[in-house]
């Protein structure tokens, strides 16, 4: 299987995901998608269906309510019980400055908006000056087949 065939799970998905990322995203999603949420009359014109969907109203509850629990989950800080060692590696977890717990809330609202998220421990070439492995985080969408294309890692990390 090559890199860019679809997993079967991922082709039956897309679709779905791509509403529920819309959902989160709002109104201008919601709206710059034109016919598939905002369906067009029979007999409007093109200027009567621009002015019917710059009047529609979209209320982000979906976005609201993943920022909700995201807000409970994360009320108090998360306790990380690791050596002393580890704990400066996870102030930066991605090599990319990011700290463990921006990415555990990354991954959170990414499971509460779509369900799926990934996480993969790298290690660099053996040549690298700083050799520690690190998380490489990615969405469900840049998975395709059994293989990962990591679109959230940093460029020089990237397999396509």
């Amino acid at each position: 299987m090559g890199v860019t065939t679809r997993h079967l799970q991922y082709t039956e998905n897309e679709s779905k995901w791509q509403k529920c990322r819309d959902a989160f995203d709002g109104g201008e999603a919601v709206k710059a998608r034109g016919e598939m949420y905002l369906p067009k009359m029979g007999g409007q014109s093109s200027d009567d269906y621009d002015s019917y969907t710059e009047r529609a109203l979209y209320y982000s509850a979906t976005a609201r309510t993943i920022q909700g629990w995201l807000g409970c989950v994360f009320r108090k800080e998360p306790q990380i019980a690791v050596p002393e060692t580890i704990h400066q590696q996870l102030q930066d977890a991605t090599l990319t400055i990011v700290p463990i717990e921006a990415l555990a809330k990354t991954a959170l609202q990414q499971v509460l908006t779509i369900g799926r998220y990934g996480i993969l421990v790298d290690m660099p070439k053996e040549d690298s000056l700083e050799r520690r492995p690190y998380l490489i985080p990615f969405k469900a969408v840049c998975r395709l087949g059994r293989r990962v294309r990591r679109c959230d890692a940093p460029a020089e990390h990237r397999v396509l």
